[in-house]
């Protein structure tokens, strides 16, 4: 998304949101009322995401399948 916000750079950015805003007003979804005053929450907050390329989240996925073969009574070379 960063990429993608540089490459549209500042007037672009602005060209989209009055295009945005222009839309809503002909649309009657908004009222020049409600854009009279906007608040802007900024906030970012860390999540815990595993991707699948995670080594960690490999590793765990092996040792769970250890965990199940020898369960079942499956004999395992390596783990």
């Amino acid at each position: 998304m960063t990429r993608w916000r540089k490459r549209l750079g500042e007037a672009g950015a602005e060209a989209m949101l009055k295009a945005t805003i222009d839309t809503g007003l002909k649309m009657k979804v908004i009222t020049p009322a409600q854009i009279e005053r906007v608040n802007v929450d900024t906030t970012v907050q860390t999540k815990a995401v595993r991707f699948p390329t995670d080594a960690r989240l490999y590793d765990r996925a092996r040792e769970r399948l250890v965990k199940t073969a020898r369960k079942q009574g499956l004999s395992i070379k390596q783990s």
